[in-house]
Protein backbone atom coordinates (compact mmCIF):
# COMPACT_ATOMS: atom_id res chain seq x y z
CA UNK A 1 0.00 0.00 0.00
CA UNK A 2 1.78 3.46 -0.89
CA UNK A 3 1.52 6.48 0.73
CA UNK A 4 -0.43 8.14 -1.90
CA UNK A 5 -3.36 5.53 -1.98
CA UNK A 6 -3.60 6.28 1.98
CA UNK A 7 -3.75 9.35 1.25
CA UNK A 8 -6.36 9.39 -1.07
CA UNK A 9 -8.59 7.20 1.59
CA UNK A 10 -8.35 10.06 3.91
CA UNK A 11 -9.44 12.40 1.94
CA UNK A 12 -12.28 10.26 0.58
CA UNK A 13 -13.16 10.09 4.10
CA UNK A 14 -12.55 13.67 4.96
CA UNK A 15 -15.04 14.27 2.47
CA UNK A 16 -18.20 11.64 3.44
CA UNK A 17 -17.44 13.52 7.09
CA UNK A 18 -17.73 17.05 5.59
CA UNK A 19 -21.33 15.52 4.20
CA UNK A 20 -22.10 14.07 7.53
CA UNK A 21 -21.54 17.89 8.63
CA UNK A 22 -23.73 19.52 6.44
CA UNK A 23 -26.54 17.48 6.98
CA UNK A 24 -26.74 16.72 10.00
CA UNK A 25 -25.84 20.30 11.45
CA UNK A 26 -22.10 18.78 13.59
CA UNK A 27 -20.11 21.79 14.32
CA UNK A 28 -15.98 21.36 13.85
CA UNK A 29 -13.41 22.95 16.26
CA UNK A 30 -12.65 26.26 15.22
CA UNK A 31 -10.01 26.23 13.10
CA UNK A 32 -7.54 27.85 15.98
CA UNK A 33 -7.70 23.94 17.35
CA UNK A 34 -5.27 22.69 15.20
CA UNK A 35 -2.90 25.38 16.55
CA UNK A 36 -3.26 24.09 20.08
CA UNK A 37 -2.90 20.90 19.11
CA UNK A 38 0.18 21.23 17.00
CA UNK A 39 2.04 23.57 19.99
CA UNK A 40 0.79 20.55 22.34
CA UNK A 41 2.42 18.02 19.98
CA UNK A 42 5.17 19.72 19.17
CA UNK A 43 6.22 20.06 23.12
CA UNK A 44 5.62 15.89 23.53
CA UNK A 45 7.71 15.67 20.22
CA UNK A 46 10.86 17.84 21.83
CA UNK A 47 10.44 15.86 24.93
CA UNK A 48 10.18 12.94 23.16
CA UNK A 49 13.60 14.01 21.22
CA UNK A 50 15.50 15.09 23.59
CA UNK A 51 15.17 11.67 25.09
CA UNK A 52 16.11 9.73 22.19
CA UNK A 53 19.09 11.88 21.93
CA UNK A 54 20.02 10.99 25.80
CA UNK A 55 19.32 7.54 25.10
CA UNK A 56 22.03 7.46 22.07
CA UNK A 57 24.66 9.52 24.24
CA UNK A 58 24.58 6.74 26.88
CA UNK A 59 24.87 4.17 24.56
CA UNK A 60 27.91 5.40 23.23
CA UNK A 61 29.35 6.81 26.83
CA UNK A 62 28.51 3.24 28.72
CA UNK A 63 29.36 0.96 25.30
CA UNK A 64 26.04 -0.42 25.11
CA UNK A 65 24.33 -2.93 22.72
CA UNK A 66 24.38 -1.25 19.39
CA UNK A 67 20.70 -1.82 18.28
CA UNK A 68 19.47 0.40 20.85
CA UNK A 69 20.68 3.22 18.43
CA UNK A 70 18.03 1.35 15.73
CA UNK A 71 15.43 1.04 18.12
CA UNK A 72 15.28 5.18 19.53
CA UNK A 73 15.82 6.02 15.85
CA UNK A 74 12.75 3.97 14.96
CA UNK A 75 10.95 5.52 17.85
CA UNK A 76 11.79 9.18 17.30
CA UNK A 77 10.51 8.69 13.33
CA UNK A 78 7.21 7.12 14.44
CA UNK A 79 7.06 10.23 17.03
CA UNK A 80 7.47 12.91 14.35
CA UNK A 81 4.70 10.80 12.65
CA UNK A 82 2.86 11.11 15.75
CA UNK A 83 3.59 14.65 15.76
CA UNK A 84 2.48 14.96 12.02
CA UNK A 85 -0.94 13.26 11.66
CA UNK A 86 -2.31 13.09 15.80
CA UNK A 87 -3.80 17.04 15.57
CA UNK A 88 -4.63 16.54 11.83
CA UNK A 89 -6.95 13.52 13.06
CA UNK A 90 -8.18 14.65 16.13
CA UNK A 91 -9.33 18.11 14.11
CA UNK A 92 -10.73 16.83 10.82
CA UNK A 93 -12.64 13.57 12.46
CA UNK A 94 -14.13 15.19 15.94
CA UNK A 95 -17.63 17.22 16.21
CA UNK A 96 -20.02 17.72 17.88
CA UNK A 97 -23.88 18.90 18.21
CA UNK A 98 -26.04 21.16 20.85
CA UNK A 99 -29.59 20.70 20.57
CA UNK A 100 -32.24 22.08 23.20
CA UNK A 101 -31.88 19.12 25.69
CA UNK A 102 -28.72 16.76 24.54
CA UNK A 103 -25.18 17.35 22.85
CA UNK A 104 -23.92 14.69 21.17
CA UNK A 105 -19.85 13.78 20.15
CA UNK A 106 -18.92 12.78 17.16
CA UNK A 107 -15.77 11.01 16.43
CA UNK A 108 -15.73 9.44 12.82
CA UNK A 109 -12.31 8.73 12.04
CA UNK A 110 -11.57 4.37 11.98
CA UNK A 111 -14.26 3.73 14.67
CA UNK A 112 -17.04 5.68 14.68
CA UNK A 113 -18.34 6.67 17.72
CA UNK A 114 -21.40 9.44 19.18
CA UNK A 115 -22.19 10.19 22.25
CA UNK A 116 -24.76 11.47 23.68
CA UNK A 117 -25.58 13.07 26.91
CA UNK A 118 -29.40 14.44 27.71
CA UNK A 119 -29.48 17.74 30.19
CA UNK A 120 -31.25 16.35 32.64
CA UNK A 121 -28.26 13.51 33.39
CA UNK A 122 -25.80 16.29 34.15
CA UNK A 123 -24.66 16.54 37.20
CA UNK A 124 -21.34 19.10 36.47
CA UNK A 125 -20.37 21.19 34.24
CA UNK A 126 -16.54 21.91 34.24
CA UNK A 127 -14.56 24.04 31.84
CA UNK A 128 -11.21 24.48 32.21
CA UNK A 129 -8.11 26.96 30.12
CA UNK A 130 -4.78 27.36 30.50
CA UNK A 131 -1.95 30.24 29.07
CA UNK A 132 -2.44 29.04 25.86
CA UNK A 133 -5.92 28.65 25.32
CA UNK A 134 -6.83 31.65 27.25
CA UNK A 135 -4.53 33.31 23.79
CA UNK A 136 -6.68 31.37 21.49
CA UNK A 137 -10.01 31.94 23.02
CA UNK A 138 -10.47 28.09 23.30
CA UNK A 139 -11.95 26.14 26.59
CA UNK A 140 -11.74 22.70 27.87
CA UNK A 141 -15.19 21.58 28.57
CA UNK A 142 -16.51 18.61 30.52
CA UNK A 143 -19.46 17.48 31.20
CA UNK A 144 -20.27 14.95 34.32
CA UNK A 145 -23.16 12.45 34.72
CA UNK A 146 -23.83 9.67 37.62
CA UNK A 147 -22.13 7.16 35.07
CA UNK A 148 -19.21 8.97 33.29
CA UNK A 149 -17.26 12.25 31.72
CA UNK A 150 -17.71 13.28 28.62
CA UNK A 151 -15.38 15.66 26.86
CA UNK A 152 -16.37 17.98 24.23
CA UNK A 153 -13.86 18.99 21.50
CA UNK A 154 -11.83 22.40 22.26
CA UNK A 155 -14.29 24.86 21.62
CA UNK A 156 -14.72 29.05 21.58
CA UNK A 157 -15.21 30.22 25.28
CA UNK A 158 -18.86 32.07 23.98
CA UNK A 159 -19.54 28.74 22.76
CA UNK A 160 -18.69 26.97 26.11
CA UNK A 161 -20.63 29.61 28.07
CA UNK A 162 -23.76 28.63 25.85
CA UNK A 163 -23.22 25.67 26.23
CA UNK A 164 -23.09 26.29 30.25
CA UNK A 165 -26.02 28.15 30.14
CA UNK A 166 -28.20 25.99 27.99
CA UNK A 167 -27.73 23.23 30.29
CA UNK A 168 -28.38 25.19 33.93
CA UNK A 169 -31.41 26.62 32.46
CA UNK A 170 -32.75 23.51 31.49
CA UNK A 171 -31.79 22.34 34.98
CA UNK A 172 -33.15 25.04 36.67
CA UNK A 173 -36.58 23.77 38.06
CA UNK A 174 -36.28 20.58 36.82
CA UNK A 175 -37.84 18.26 39.38
CA UNK A 176 -36.28 14.98 38.39
CA UNK A 177 -33.55 12.69 40.04
CA UNK A 178 -30.54 11.78 38.03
Amino acid sequence: MSNDYVIIKIKIHAERVEKMIRDNIYYRSPKKVLKYYYLTEGLLLLVGIIIGIALILLTHYYNWWNAIHYIVIVGMVVDVFYFVVTPVIKYKFTFYKIETDYVAISKQFFFKKTELVKFERTQIVNRKSNPVLDILGLSKTSIHTAGHVVNLPLIQNKDAETVETSILSYLRGADFDV
